[in-house]
């Protein structure tokens, strides 16, 4: 049997945070994890926000989402609009801040389609970019712009060269001031196997803090094989609005945190999953029906909520900050006031 981490590891490690023991087997616990954590950590929305919260893995930081897809998925797009142009340019932000630079990218520009970064990923090859030349419509446009570090500049400049027209003199450098700007970034994800971590990662918090539940019960038949192979219907669903009473009247948490909530009640158990929720940025949570209660007798309700508070996210061992316990004080949902939050 496997030590399960109910919070993938790549989303830190808590203090006073039990693990999920003997009830998945170590075979099982790593092909699921491979095949759904590799993708849901490193692009698409968990994966921008990892890198933008500077949250590491236990073998340090991850690839940069915006210059690496993973699991087939296409690496994160941001642009924004730098003063002085006429178009906007593709950013990378530093790890655990939200500074931006222009990343490695030849801006085209075509006559009906207008002006177009195309970045220059990790692994991207003179047959690879010309590929997507000729997808999207851009391989006779006209290069009006570059931008590489100079350790980069010969490596653009040989993707550059399939181009029909040539750069001109735009390699010089342009100096760029601090600036504040408005960015709009793209994530890709592929919906079933972001869906089935949500859904595993509140199965097993269920049964971390549900001890009397094996897993292996008939009831949880289908979530089961939702997880493993995605069959059946979808049990989570994204909120369009918030669950937590002081979210929903404006609050913020103070510190980037992760939270956990679940309810059995009515003869049914469903969990909350909402993950960085934060200062800056307050994503809706996810529900996810995790199915009949197997208990028979009838008993008050329950419900167990727990926030995992991110202190010190570039912590090298990965010991990122606290759980702490967020019990229900009102019918529905916890009440997690701005005072109440650690330190």
């Amino acid at each position: 049997m496997s030590e399960e981490h109910f919070l993938p590891a790549g989303l830190g490690e808590y203090k006073d945070c039990p693990t999920l023991k003997d009830r998945v087997c170590a075979k099982c616990n790593t092909k699921i994890g491979d095949e759904l954590e590799v993708q849901f950590l490193r692009v698409g929305p968990i994966g921008f926000m990892r890198w933008i919260v500077g949250l590491r893995g236990r073998k340090g930081n991850s690839p940069s989402p915006f210059l690496r897809g993973a699991a087939k998925t296409k690496a994160v797009v941001a642009l924004g609009r730098l003063k002085g142009f006429d178009f906007d340019v593709a950013l990378e932000s530093k790890p655990g801040t939200r500074d931006c630079e222009p990343m490695a990218q030849i801006i085209l520009k075509h006559d009906i389609l207008g002006y177009r970064p195309f970045p220059v990923f990790d692994g991207m090859t003179k047959e690879s970019f010309a590929a997507q030349l000729d997808e999207e419509g851009f391989r006779n446009a006209q290069p009006v712009h570059a931008f590489a570090h100079p350790s980069e500049r010969a490596r653009v400049e040989e993707i550059a060269s399939v181009l029909k027209a040539k750069m001109g003199p735009q390699w010089a450098q342009t100096p760029i001031d601090m600036q504040e700007i408005g960015v709009e970034a793209t994530m890709t994800v592929t919906p079933q196997l972001f869906y089935r971590e949500i859904a595993k990662i509140a199965f097993h918090y269920m049964l971390t803090f549900c001890p009397s539940l094996q897993g292996d019960e008939p009831e949880f038949k289908f979530m089961r094989e939702y997880i493993w192979n995605g069959v059946g219907r979808r049990p989570v669903q994204e909120m369009k609005e918030q669950v937590f009473t002081n979210f929903d009247r404006g609050e913020r948490p103070t510190y980037w945190s992760q939270l956990l909530y679940l309810i059995r009640e009515n003869g049914v158990i469903t969990a909350y999953v909402q993950l960085f929720a934060g200062p800056q940025y307050l994503p809706f949570p996810y529900r996810v029906d995790i199915g009949a209660d197997p208990r028979k007798l009838i008993l008050p309700p329950e419900r167990i909520g727990h926030q995992f508070v991110i202190l010190t996210p570039g912590d090298k061992n990965n010991q990122v900050g606290e759980m702490v316990d967020a019990q229900l004080v009102q019918k529905i949902i916890p009440v997690i006031r701005t005072g109440r939050l650690i330190h």
